[in-house]
């Protein structure tokens, strides 16, 4: 899929789970940045490696 003049974040294992963690330090900036990004319709990348990194660690 090609996605034209759309601006693009690459979230990390660490971002993954400040959003997904309530208890994480730095989850609530990190949720209003990702929640921001996706309701201005930009994109958010990771990678299969990423999402296995944060399976492991929740």
């Amino acid at each position: 899929m090609v996605m034209k003049n759309k601006q693009a974040a690459f979230v990390d294992t660490s971002g993954w789970v400040a959003f997904l963690h309530r208890r994480d330090w730095w989850h609530r900036e990190v949720k209003e940045v990702i929640e921001a990004y996706i309701h201005s319709q930009h994109v958010l990348e990771t990678s299969n490696f990423i999402l296995d990194q944060t399976i492991t660690n929740l």
